[in-house]
């Protein structure tokens, strides 16, 4: 069997993913070729601007991963090298939502740059594409230089299963596109539900909702009924109690027990709980066919509006943690609220009123997708869902069609629905994945594969120092090396 591995994202634990599948297929006796980049990629996600010193790290990590694994079983394939700019390409989009929609071919180029490029750029959504021309056009270009490369290498080595890394980027889905247009299997790994896991979604992405919901019913039919019972309560109650499993707890410094001092438990309370927008603004299939609400702003204004007259409703806006720090359009349009309505307190990141005291003690619950809205449902408050997400089939939220049932939705004394959903979805989020056999994880962004870390050496380290201070231009590039010494070296 062969079998090829895209390998250009050096983070812990998604490399020692690959390592772990890679030394799978080395012991079952297959053919491994591991296509991997030196340098050649002009921007790639964790080194956007294509810096010297960042490429220094992860050429070293790369070596020090490969050492422990017998070579001699693998076949290396490096990545060319290109300065060629491709026909066809805007050289101005309009807007991040025209780079989006843009293909070159069936080469979903506009989109995997989008996604890269909203992280990158401060998580922003609206990311001014007329200002930042240049960088798109780089993007949008590399983008179809995966492709057209990954596609030969394809055709030259006919692989019956190839590896990739999550599959929203701008170097990673255009490699699936060249699978998925060559009938190649192939499969995108991430974080499992829990440390010392792995997850991988055959033929599509992780973010793959329809993949996800079968994946939740298939799991709970086929597992004993006190295990899963057990397992789903689990879910609920470590995340309550701060218990990081497959990622950070944004509650951690929260203060237990604090309510907003403005509490009035005379009102009908409405707690409102945002998401972070850049994780799932760029992914493809990622949306509604027909949204109640274009964007989260625009939810926020019309439904403050509609309420902002009654003096016996309070709403809470609970800005999502992650945002703490953030200087982006989706802070500045929240920012915009603030004073607008007779009736709605914004909790800002930073506040240490403590999510889960507010959740318990408001009347119901408004999301647009994160996990809290399944939470809602598991702690018996009535949960109102108006975007997105992987537990929206589960009969666990109200899910309104139109603004106008939003507001009934939000006046009416709501019944909390079944927990049977929201119990199907915490054992899913504790039970997904494939356990680890040679990497053991420390943390969540540590281990050890066959008893040793992967890291980059000391002397790579001091080289990629000088060469990222050399080569700042800009404040864009101080941030960039900033992110990268608390990812990489501080693992943070």
């Amino acid at each position: 069997m062969k079998v090829l591995f895209y390998t250009v994202f050096m983070a812990t634990p998604h490399f020692e993913t690959e390592l772990e599948l890679i030394q799978e297929h080395i012991l079952k006796g297959d053919e491994v070729y591991i296509l991997h980049c030196k340098g050649q990629l002009r921007t790639c996600f964790l080194n956007p601007t294509h810096n010297l010193g960042y490429c220094i790290i992860c050429q070293s990590k790369f070596k020090s991963g490969i050492s422990l694994i017998n070579t001699e079983k693998v076949k290396f394939i490096e990545l060319p090298t290109s300065e060629k700019q491709y026909p066809g390409i805007p050289p101005v989009f309009k807007s991040i939502d025209e780079l989006k929609e843009f293909k070159m071919g069936n080469v979903e180029v506009g989109m995997a740059a989008a996604s890269s490029l909203i992280t990158s750029f401060n998580r922003e959504h609206r990311l001014n594409t007329v200002k930042y021309r240049k960088l798109v056009f780089t993007e949008v270009n590399n983008a179809y230089f995966v492709y057209l490369f990954f596609k030969k290498n394809l055709v030259a080595i006919q692989p019956e299963m190839v590896y990739l890394f999550n599959g929203r980027f701008s170097t990673i889905l255009p490699a699936i596109n060249a699978c998925e247009e060559m009938g190649i299997r192939y499969a995108t790994h991430e974080r499992g539900g829990v440390n010392n896991k792995y997850y991988l979604a055959f033929n599509t992405t992780p973010h793959d909702l329809e993949n996800a919901h079968n994946e939740i019913e298939q799991l709970w039919e086929n597992t004993d009924e006190n295990v899963r019972l057990e397992i789903g309560k689990k879910f609920f109650n470590d995340r309550r109690n701060r218990v990081e499993h497959a990622w950070f707890s944004f509650t951690k410094s929260q203060e237990s027990g604090l309510l907003p001092k403005n509490f009035d438990t005379q009102k009908k309370n409405i707690g409102l709980f945002n998401t972070t927008i850049e994780e799932y603004a760029a992914i493809r299939n990622w949306k509604k066919p027909i949204p109640i609400y274009k964007e989260e702003i625009i939810a926020f204004n019309k439904i403050f509006e509609s309420l902002n007259n009654d003096s016996t409703i309070q709403i809470y806006l609970r800005v999502h943690p992650n945002l703490k720090g953030a200087d982006n359009s989706q802070m500045q349009d929240i920012k915009s609220l603030e004073g607008k309505f007779k009736n709605v307190t914004i909790l800002f990141p930073e506040s240490n009123v403590d999510s889960y005291t507010l959740m318990e003690n408001c009347d119901t619950i408004i999301t647009f997708g994160s996990t809290i809205g399944v939470e809602a449902c598991y702690w018996n408050k009535p949960s109102i869902l108006l975007g997105m997400s992987y537990y929206d089939k589960l009969d666990c939220c109200y899910i309104p069609q139109s603004h106008e049932e939003t507001i009934e939705l939000i006046r009416t004394d709501l019944m909390p629905k079944p927990k049977t959903g929201a119990l199907k979805y915490g054992f899913w989020e504790l039970s997904k994945g494939i356990d680890f056999k040679f990497f053991k994880q420390t943390g969540l962004a540590s281990g050890q594969f066959l008893g040793k870390e992967v890291n980059f050496t000391t002397g790579s380290f001091i080289k990629s120092v000088f060469a990222y201070i050399i080569s700042i231009r800009s404040i864009y590039d101080v941030k960039q090396f900033y992110k990268i010494v608390k990812k990489i070296l501080f693992k943070k």
